[in-house]
């Protein structure tokens, strides 16, 4: 059976992207672990780089793909932008 990784971006001290008071590390896990929950429940086997709001190094996350055999590496993120300033491009 299959065996992935999710990464959730960001974590702890790293916010990421901030948009309405809301963080993107804190978005990306919540979202990450309802997808991973839902992937489990097709049999495939989910391994996570941190299952709170944690600060994990670029360094730590690929240490912890790079000791398992993975079909997959994913990894969450989730940008911010302010839609009142969005400029359509016509094409």
């Amino acid at each position: 059976m299959a065996r992935v990784c999710f990464d959730y971006g960001h974590g702890g001290e790293d916010r990421g992207a901030c948009y309405e008071g809301r963080k993107e590390s804190n978005d990306v896990l919540s979202i990450g672990r309802a997808v991973a929950e839902q992937v489990r429940r097709h049999g495939v086997t989910v391994d996570e780089t941190r299952i709170l709001d944690a600060t994990v190094s670029l360094n730590d996350r690929s240490n912890f793909e790079n000791r398992n055999s993975y079909d997959c590496f994913i990894s969450f993120h989730r940008n911010a932008y302010e839609p009142e300033k969005v400029k359509p491009i016509l094409i």
